[in-house]
C-alpha cells in the first residue's frame, strides 16, 4: 500500500522556548481573518492537505502546541458551519497555514455527508475561508511543562491516543518535542485505523521514530487488517 507523500519543508521562523516571535501574527481570537486558498494534495480518495497563504509570508499563524483554530464555511443552504481543526503545518512555519482534512461525502445513512469538509474540498485556487484562534484548553509550554485551563502541570512523558485525523494535534506535540534536543519528554503514540490506506502522515510518522527511536516510540492498530493472503 501506498503511503501519502512525506509533508513537505517549509520556510520557518527562529523560535525560542517560549515562542518570541516579534513579527507579525496572523491570527486574532476575537476576530476572524481571511485566508487564501493556494495549493491543493490529494492524499488519497477522501482526504487532502490544503495549503492557505497568511497575510504576508513574514507572518506566522500565531497558533501555540495543544491549540487549535475554528473554520468557518456554509452548507448547502447557505448556512453558517464551522468545525475545529489543528494545522499540520508548524507554528514556525512562515506564511502559510495547512489543513490535513478527510472529506465525508454524502452517502445513504449520513445523506448530508460532513458539512464543512465538502466545503472545503468544493473551493478552487484562490478562494477564501475565514478562520478564528487561537482556541482550546490545553498548551504545550516546552521541557514536559504544559497548560490545562489556568493551571500548569509537568509530566516526563505522553501516551497519545489518536485516530484518523485526530494524529494532527499529536503531530504538532511530537514536532515539538523532537525539534527540541534539550526537551527530555518521551513520546507514546497508538494510532488507530480502520485499514492500511487509512494510515495518515505514515510516511512523515516514520521518519520522526528512525530519527529519534529513544525519545519516540509508536504502535499501529487496525480494525480491518489485510488478510494473510493480502499481505
Amino acid at each position: 500500500v501506498a503511503a501519502p507523500p512525506a509533508t513537505p519543508e517549509l520556510p520557518s521562523a527562529t523560535m525560542g522556548k517560549a515562542n518570541k516571535w516579534e513579527g507579525p501574527i496572523a491570527l486574532n481570537p476575537k476576530q476572524k481573518i481571511s485566508l487564501k486558498l493556494v495549493r491543493r494534495e490529494e492524499v488519497s480518495h477522501n482526504t487532502r492537505i490544503f495549503t492557505y497563504a497568511l497575510p504576508s509570508h513574514m507572518h506566522l499563524l500565531g497558533l501555540p502546541v495543544g491549540k487549535h483554530v475554528l473554520v468557518y464555511g456554509r452548507d448547502s443552504k447557505g448556512k453558517m458551519a464551522m468545525r475545529a481543526y489543528t494545522p499540520i503545518s508548524i507554528n514556525s512555519d512562515l506564511g502559510v497555514m495547512k489543513l490535513l482534512i478527510k472529506v465525508y461525502f454524502k452517502t445513504e445513512k449520513f445523506p448530508e455527508g460532513g458539512v464543512l469538509s465538502q466545503y472545503l474540498d468544493n473551493m478552487t485556487i484562490g478562494q477564501s475561508i475565514d478562520v478564528k484562534g487561537p482556541i482550546g484548553h490545553i498548551m504545550y509550554k516546552g521541557d514536559g511543562e504544559y497548560l490545562h485551563n489556568k493551571t500548569t502541570s509537568q509530566a516526563k512523558a505522553f501516551v497519545m491516543l489518536a485516530g484518523g485525523t485526530g494524529i494532527t494535534p499529536m503531530w504538532q506535540l511530537m514536532l515539538s518535542v523532537l525539534n527540541d534536543p534539550d526537551d527530555p519528554t518521551m513520546l507514546y503514540l497508538v494510532f488507530a485505523n480502520s485499514t492500511l490506506d487509512d494510515v495518515l502522515m505514515y510516511q512523515d510518522i516514520e521518519l520522526l521514530v528512525n530519527k529519534h527511536p529513544d525519545r519516540l516510540k509508536v504502535w499501529h492498530t487496525l480494525s480491518k487488517p489485510p488478510s494473510v493472503e493480502a499481505v
